[in-house]
């Protein structure tokens, strides 16, 4: 399971008017607190306020109402220990909604363990205002503890935290801090958010304590002079197989497609599919990302099984680059890498930045943005097809044949780039391919098909010295005979070049 990155400011407000109000102030990151509202005004405060985040590309955590929240399709919830008893924690899994849970003792963190939780949250650190807690305040050693205790899992503080406690409390250990009274009972709530954003951007990159590499082993330090960067991985797994498919079949007017595939593909690294025409790649693709559904079988993706209630989700967690690309004509190159990022509804800032971005990554001209697809080249194409997969920051990969239609030169430019991109962004990457050298390429591991089924998989080197069936030499001899009509040619051109 993936877990997430929390903005380091956790605002918690008690109604979709502040909401409103705060979101324009750069809020990322927000939780919705009601109490004692009749269910009609519950639903219709979560409703609002899933509508305010989406728009403002911020993340909405819904506190204590699990149901409303699944109902409204939200996708994150806060429980306390109470709520606990009665959540219904496979049914929110299934959903693909993510839960935060409440920890004030050891008791309470062990039990909220259990459930697996996608962030903790401890508190309160210091004295709370608003609500008379059982619990004496924890104090920013705590919190040290509890994240050598957690480990990767997010750790988010509450609790009497103030602008000025803020970036002690971040310093000890938290990864996010929750802010509620120093908000909301300021003179100037706006003003004081936008200073809570002003002294926190940043600093899930860039901590302060010079011992973190003790709390958290998996990150880097870096010295620059007075102040040490500790440069965290972009996302943490909890799990190594990201899409595990289990004894999946698909069948098309009686003809099988695939026949009874299990296999799984590690996070992070790249699987190459490769084999002949209709042997079944671009199927298992297109059951990955739930284009098709399976006739047997199941298929998980980062242990969420991939279902009807839950293919929309997990759809957002990937991005897809079919054949030649599959661009709308009628959309210019920024329309076509735009379009899922105007579905969920991102402001314009967000949109011109990631697109920034995205042009660097890919080295895509940016004056060349405005053009439509016909006015660009083969590789320019692909590369907004590439920039499209990744505008959403996805973490899973899908490309069918990305290559197949390029010339030889742009092709080989392109895969200098793409490994380069893959070795960047630590995507996990599929990549269907008919070229057993461009496999071997890109892939961590290969996976040979044949007929539906998969014939042998492993790393290239298995497929030559240890071929699992005599189809695997036939397939690897066969592209060999290929390579060896160059093979002398090449060595005398590049002598000559010496």
């Amino acid at each position: 399971m993936i877990l997430p990155v929390l903005d380091p400011f956790y605002l918690i407000v008690d109604s979709a008017a502040w909401i409103a109000r705060l979101l324009p102030c750069g809020v990322k990151l927000v939780q919705l607190r009601i109490k004692d509202k009749p269910r009609q005004t519950i639903q219709a405060e979560i409703e609002e306020s899933k509508a305010l985040c989406r728009s403002y590309g911020a993340q909405l955590v819904i506190n204590d109402y699990w149901r409303e929240a699944m109902e409204a399709g939200c996708d994150f919830v806060h429980l306390g220990q109470g709520d606990l008893e009665t959540a219904d924690l496979g049914a929110l899994r299934k959903a693909v909604i993510r839960v935060g849970i409440s920890t004030h003792s050891d008791k309470e963190l062990s039990r909220a363990l259990e459930a697996k939780p996608d962030y903790l949250a401890l508190g309160p650190i210091y004295r709370t205002i608003l609500k008379a807690m059982p619990f004496e305040p924890q104090g920013l050693a705590r919190i040290g503890e509890w994240k050598r205790k957690i480990g990767a899992i997010p750790l988010v503080a509450i609790g009497g935290i103030t602008l000025e406690r803020i970036k002690g409390v971040l310093a000890a250990g938290a990864d996010s801090a929750a802010v509620v009274t120093d908000v909301i009972m300021n003179a100037d709530p706006e003003q004081r958010v936008r200073d809570f954003v002003a002294a926190t951007r940043g600093a899930t990159a860039s901590l302060f304590s010079p011992s973190l590499t003790q709390r958290l082993p998996n990150c880097q330090l870096i010295d620059q002079g007075r102040d040490t960067i500790a440069v965290l991985p972009a996302r943490v797994y909890r799990d190594a197989d990201m899409i595990r498919l289990e004894n999946v079949t698909k069948t098309y007017n009686g003809s099988l497609a695939v026949d009874d595939v299990s296999l799984t593909i590690d996070q992070g690294k790249t699987t190459s599919l490769i084999g002949p025409s209709g042997s079944g790649k671009s199927t298992l693709l297109s059951l990955m990302i739930g284009l098709e559904r399976p006739d047997q079988g199941q298929i998980t993706i980062d242990s969420q099984p991939l279902l009807q209630s839950s293919v929309l989700n997990l759809r957002r967690r990937m991005g897809y680059v079919i054949q030649d690309g599959g661009l709308f004509p009628h959309l210019t190159a920024r329309e076509n890498v735009c379009l899922m990022a105007n579905e969920a509804r991102w402001p314009p800032q967000q949109r011109t930045q990631r697109l920034s971005e995205l042009c660097t990554l890919t080295r895509f001209p940016s004056d060349a943005l405005d053009r439509y697809p016909a006015e660009l080249s083969g590789g320019q194409r692909q590369r907004i097809s590439l920039m499209r997969a990744l505008m959403l920051d996805p973490d899973i990969i899908l490309m069918d044949e990305p290559l197949g239609a390029l010339d030889p030169i742009i092709k080989a430019d392109l895969q200098d780039d793409l490994k380069s991109i893959f070795t960047q962004l630590g995507k996990t990457v599929v990549l269907v391919t008919h070229d057993l050298g461009e496999a071997a390429f890109f892939g961590d591991t290969i996976i040979l098909l044949r007929k539906g089924r998969i014939v042998q998989q492993g790393k290239f080197r298995d497929l030559v010295d240890r071929p699992a069936e005599p189809f695997t030499t036939r397939f690897v001899e066969a592209h060999f005979r290929r390579g060896a009509i160059f093979g002398n040619c090449a060595v005398n051109f590049t002598a000559r070049r010496m």
